[in-house]
């Protein structure tokens, strides 16, 4: 069972109205919160393999590789009843592809499938959706990762360079992880976040190609508000700072 609880103003704990047992006020805050965890209805048959929150949004990705999603518009779709307001439900552009991993930023989302592909919807705030236009992205587009030298012009199968395998969205940024252990990057860089020294690229909308320092391979990513954490296939972790790239845990 999933158990959600906190701030319910936009759906995003996957529940009812009547399940909504508390209400706070606050300064900064007005909308309905349930202080008590409570479980999220999935639907029958479904059983959720992990889970992702953002702000105002939740994320399910059930064991039958599919995507649920409540909460803002941006992300869950625009609900024309009152009835399932704040009901987990598939994102319909998505329904079909064998899902296997996500991520939930502050007010975009990104999901990757087993192929290789990755998709990316929400707030477009400084390209963290790897496009110029639209800022808002109501439903996922398919990323254009870039293609390798040898690969150029072609539109053969989706090759180890560019298959995603892991997928990190950021305060305003995102970070793939290709199976061939590079990083594609896109969004804010502003503190480095993207691994990029930030005096020489402040934002961008277009996906960039970042290697390993050491000629390693990366396996998997974390995006924070201005950073990022990357762990690579030696088992060591990065993080990003204004110069890029930093290794702070190695051999352990």
């Amino acid at each position: 069972m999933q158990l959600t609880w906190g701030s319910n103003a936009y759906g995003q704990l996957g529940q009812r109205v009547h399940g909504i047992n508390e209400k706070v006020q606050s300064a900064d805050y007005r909308g309905p919160t349930n202080c008590r965890p409570t479980g999220m209805a999935l639907g029958k048959g479904r059983r959720a393999s992990s889970v992702a929150c953002g702000t105002n949004f939740t994320l399910v990705l059930t064991q039958h590789m599919s995507l649920l999603a409540c909460g803002v518009p941006a992300i869950a779709g625009h609900r024309d009843s009152t009835s399932d307001w704040g009901m987990p439900k598939e994102i319909p552009s998505l329904v079909g592809l064998p899902l296997v991993g996500m991520s939930a930023g502050d007010g975009h989302a990104a999901v990757v499938t087993a192929h290789g592909t990755a998709f990316i919807w929400g707030q477009n705030h400084n390209g963290c959706c790897a496009r110029d236009f639209p800022k808002t992205l109501t439903l996922p587009i398919p990323v254009k990762a870039p293609l390798p030298p040898s690969e150029a012009g072609s539109r053969s199968m989706v090759t180890e360079d560019i298959a995603i395998q892991h997928v990190a969205c950021g305060l305003e940024h995102t970070i793939l992880v290709t199976r061939s252990g590079d990083l594609l990057v896109c969004g804010s860089n502003y503190s480095g976040q993207l691994g990029i020294d930030s005096s020489t690229l402040q934002s961008t909308s277009e996906v960039v190609s970042v290697h390993h320092p050491r000629g390693g391979q990366f396996v998997s990513a974390e995006a924070g508000n201005g950073h990022s954490m990357v762990l690579d296939s030696a088992g060591d972790l990065w993080v990003t700072d204004t110069n890029g790239l930093n290794c702070i845990l190695q051999g352990k």
